[in-house]
C-alpha cells in the first residue's frame, strides 16, 4: 500500500469519526437537555400547587395590607421571605397565619428535589413567627399531608428529615 492511499483512507477515516462523534453528542445533549425540561416542568408545577395553596388560605383583608412591591423585592432574597410574610401577615388570625407561613415556607425552601428539611423548616417559622407553637405547625403540615401536597417518611414529622412536596 502506498503513502498517498494510506494518507487518503486515514483522512477519510478521520472525516467518518469526527462526524460520528458530532451526531454522538448532539443526540446525547438533546436527550439530557429533554430530561432537564421535564424535571424543570415538574418543578414549576409543585411551585403552582404551593402558590395557589398560598392563595387559597389567604383572605382578602390581608391581601389588602400587602405591598406588591415589598412582596416582589422580598421574593428575590428567599432568606428573607420569611419575615416579609410575617410581618405582611400580623393582621390574620394565629392559625391560619402559621397555615399561610408553613406553606411559604416550604416554598421558600424547596430544593432541586422537592424536599424541605424538616429542621430547617421548624427552625425558620419558630424565628419568625415567635408565638406559633410546635404543635400549631406539625398541625399544619399534617393538614397539608392529609390533603396531599406533602409527604413524609413515618408518622411523626418531628422524627422525619425531610418533607416532600408532591406535585398536584
Amino acid at each position: 500500500m502506498s503513502a498517498n492511499t494510506l494518507t487518503v483512507i486515514s483522512t477519510v477515516a478521520g472525516i467518518i469519526v469526527g462526524f460520528l462523534t458530532s451526531w454522538w453528542f448532539t443526540r446525547s445533549s438533546k436527550r439530557h437537555a429533554e430530561a432537564e425540561r421535564v424535571i424543570l416542568l415538574k418543578e414549576i408545577s409543585t411551585l403552582r400547587s404551593l402558590l395557589s395553596g398560598v392563595a387559597e388560605s389567604v383572605t382578602k383583608p390581608i391581601i389588602s395590607d400587602v405591598s406588591v412591591d415589598q412582596a416582589l423585592r422580598s421574593a428575590q432574597l428567599p432568606d428573607r421571605v420569611a419575615e416579609a410574610v410575617v410581618t405582611s401577615l400580623k393582621s390574620a388570625s394565629s392559625a391560619s397565619t402559621v397555615d399561610v407561613f408553613v406553606r411559604a415556607s416550604l416554598g421558600a425552601l424547596l430544593n432541586e428535589h422537592g424536599e424541605v428539611s424538616v429542621s430547617r423548616l421548624l427552625r425558620e417559622v419558630a424565628h419568625a413567627l415567635p408565638d406559633a407553637t410546635p404543635s400549631s405547625i406539625v398541625a399544619s403540615l399534617e393538614e397539608l399531608r392529609r390533603s396531599g401536597r406533602v409527604s413524609w417518611s413515618g408518622d411523626d414529622v418531628r422524627k422525619a428529615e425531610v418533607v416532600r412536596v408532591l406535585p398536584q
